[in-house]
């Protein structure tokens, strides 16, 4: 908080009383334990001490270097200068903005040891904590220093996969990284799942939906004579079904934060904010898995298609869903921009920059300064509203039967016109335009849910001149900082080029975020679809691959499965085909009491 930080900063500018000593100056460590410790203990450290485990305002007194760094702003103390010392004004109350404790003023006489401990020198404690993790939180440059042997920041490399002495294990790279984690633990393979277990897993896992008792029937008979071939056959014919993009759709669009409405309510009408074509995203997502888009061009469009050369026309086009789908697309614009950011970057490579809006990232590498570059890259794109049916393009690839059209048609005229005799009368309770109310309700829900309605993708428009990005201090916007470039972020591109200036920067954006160099976006995707099928992830955080998420349980193999899928395309059906016919997805998962004191 800006007033606890600038108050212990301004402890010791403003009060003259107090002389030192001459023990006091020969024994100051002595002088803080009895006179200043107590006192800190007391007023500050509730807020300002890693015991509490708070450093409001970035600020620590519980240790030389905590004071004499400072906090967000400037030095606490500056030794021997009380008048200059931040720290001290903040305890005198001299300015409204700056008042520590934030409570009460402290009792002249504890200011006034205070003012003498600062012409002291500002003397520490006899055992000085010094640096600590919790003391270096915000710590750039130290957590660059971790983040250069932190896992998920190294670049993907080819590891040969290692042999393994169980039978039929060497088949599957994925079954020889695995088996090599059972070895190291003293552990062995489950048997293999029996025919009735597998075509149940398989039909679940990859369509969502149960087999049918003939599925279930032919699949144990064609195990009999070959079962590989009967997985096979089966996994094909799974993921030629719909219901296999259907399914997936479903991870990813929760992933994207996608809804029907923005989960808010108008309270004077009792309806939620309708997207009444968000439809039309969810269709290109479940189709782009169909049809095995590489998930690259996939993020891409997402992010950028109208960037792409997508004509406007194509169901493609609604890929923009990404950016428009999601929470306060009806509310605040500032809001949205710092959404955007965060589905962008935690969604797609598993890094928290949103919450670098304030201040420095507290425990991952990155700078203020990088969440502002992308800051000003989304602020620099206008989310049309949901419903202006004149901004949002038809699309192609919806054609409705002549008699659902005729129907749309007719109840459309009839809310026209009823649109058009209101006027522009107000309503009574809260003043607003009946002709609104209308549109934004019956309307609404006529385009949402008529078979008939036309089929429209919700986009975004370039800003005509792209925003020049400055960081907000404490996020504050009135408060202009430094400017930024709209550029990508620091830990993954030391280089930082700035993006072009006549742009905003979302399709340089979209391409550095699937580089093949880029570390994360390949690692944060393989560990959602693992997940989804093994139902538990190689890494425990699938939005947290940073210094505070989890190590991978396989890092070999969170190694090779990422340089195989980006070698290969990109494919996501490859990449489920590659995982449900390994031995590892096809053990059994009864309980092994042999193994269960190892691995419980």
């Amino acid at each position: 908080m800006r007033i606890a930080i600038l108050t212990l900063i301004t402890l010791a500018v403003v009060l003259d009383g107090g002389r030192v000593t001459a023990d006091d100056k020969a024994s100051g460590a002595d002088f803080f334990e009895k006179k200043i410790r107590p006192l800190l203990i007391k007023r500050c450290y509730e807020c300002h001490s890693e015991k509490a485990g708070e450093q409001q305002g970035g600020l620590l007194l519980d240790r030389r270097s905590g004071w004499i760094k400072g906090g967000n702003t400037e030095e606490a103390i500056l030794p021997a200068e009380p008048n200059e010392s931040l720290l001290i004004k903040a305890v005198r109350y001299g300015d409204e903005k700056l008042q520590m404790p934030p409570e009460e003023k402290l009792p002249e006489e504890e200011i006034r040891l205070l003012i003498q401990w600062v012409r002291l020198g500002a003397p520490g404690p006899r055992n000085d904590l010094g640096d600590t993790s919790f003391s270096r939180l915000g710590d750039q440059e130290y957590l660059f220093q971790k983040a250069k042997t932190h896992w998920a920041y190294q670049p993907i490399k080819t590891d040969k996969p290692p042999t393994s002495k169980f039978e039929g294990w060497d088949q599957s790279p994925i079954d020889q990284f695995v088996a090599a984690k059972l070895e190291k633990h003293g552990l062995n393979p489950s048997n293999r799942a029996d025919a009735r277990s597998m075509i149940r897993r398989l039909s679940y896992d990859l369509t969502g939906l149960p087999p049918s008792l003939d599925v279930v029937q032919r699949f144990a008979a064609d195990s009999k004579r070959n079962r590989r071939k009967a997985i096979e056959d089966t996994v094909e014919a799974l993921m030629e079904s719909p219901a296999f993009g259907e399914h997936f759709a479903r991870l990813w669009l929760d992933v994207a934060r996608y809804g029907d409405t923005d989960g808010a309510y108008r309270p004077d009408t009792r309806t939620p904010h309708y997207f009444p074509w968000a439809f039309s995203y969810r269709d290109y997502v479940v189709e782009s898995f169909n049809q095995d888009r590489p998930i690259d061009d996939f993020i891409k469009q997402q992010l950028a298609a109208d960037l792409m050369g997508v004509a406007k026309e194509s169901p493609e086009i609604a890929a923009l869903g990404f950016l428009t789908t999601g929470p306060h697309a009806n509310r605040n614009q500032k809001e949205t921009v710092d959404d955007w950011i965060d589905v962008t970057t935690r969604g797609l490579m598993g890094i928290t920059v949103a919450c670098a809006r304030c201040h420095d990232h507290k425990y991952e590498p990155v700078p203020t300064a990088d969440y502002y570059s992308l800051h000003g890259i989304f602020s620099s794109v206008v989310r049309v509203h949901p419903l202006d049916e004149h901004r949002q393009p038809l699309i192609n690839g919806y054609e409705p039967s002549d008699a659902d059209r005729t129907d749309y048609e007719s109840k459309r005229a009839a809310i026209d016109k009823k649109i058009k005799g209101v006027g522009k009368k107000k309503a009574k309770n809260n003043n607003r335009s009946i002709a609104t109310k209308i549109r934004e309700t019956e309307l609404a829900q006529l385009l949402l849910f008529h078979p008939g309605a036309p089929a429209r993708a919700m986009i975004v428009i370039e800003k005509k001149v792209p925003v020049e990005p400055v960081i907000f201090i404490r996020g504050q916007e009135p408060s202009r900082g430094e400017a930024v470039p709209r550029r990508f972020l620091q830990i993954l591109d030391s280089k930082q080029e700035a993006f072009p200036a006549d742009a905003s920067g979302r399709l340089q954006l979209a391409e550095k975020i699937v580089d093949p160099k880029n570390p994360l976006t390949s690692r944060v995707f393989i560990n959602r679809i693992w997940g989804y099928l093994m139902g538990s992830h190689l890494v425990a955080t699938p939005s947290d691959f940073g210094l505070q998420g989890e190590t991978p349980s396989h890092p070999r193999l969170l190694d090779w499965l990422p340089h195989d899928f980006v070698s290969n395309g990109w494919s996501l059906k490859r990449l489920v085909r590659q995982i449900v016919m390994s031995r590892t997805y096809q053990q059994a998962s009864r309980h092994r009491e042999d193994m269960a004191d190892i691995d419980p």
